[in-house]
């Protein structure tokens, strides 16, 4: 499960391979739907980590707070929905 939690905070640090801008370019549209699905993806992998783990997501949900809220200005709706569920 390490691995998993640790694959998707680099996912939310935007430091995967995949995140990376070819050059320095701006982001096209293109760009912004890929990491509009990836992110859809890996918010969806929080209530999963928390209902197998149970208490012991807590603190590792501590660690994956602060990148996660920088894309809940942009995500607000969907991630509410889904941290919601999560510790309701």
């Amino acid at each position: 499960m390490s691995r998993l939690v640790d694959a998707t905070l680099v996912l939310l640090k935007e430091e995967s391979a995949c995140q990376q801008l070819e050059d320095d370019s701006d982001m096209d549209d293109d760009d912004t739907e890929h990491d509009e699905v990836l992110m859809d993806a890996v918010s969806d992998l929080l209530p999963a980590f928390a209902k197998s783990m149970g208490s012991y997501f807590a603190p590792i949900f501590a660690n994956l707070f602060e990148p996660l809220m920088k894309f809940a200005v942009h995500y607000q709706f969907i991630l509410f929905g889904q941290l919601v569920s999560i510790f309701c």
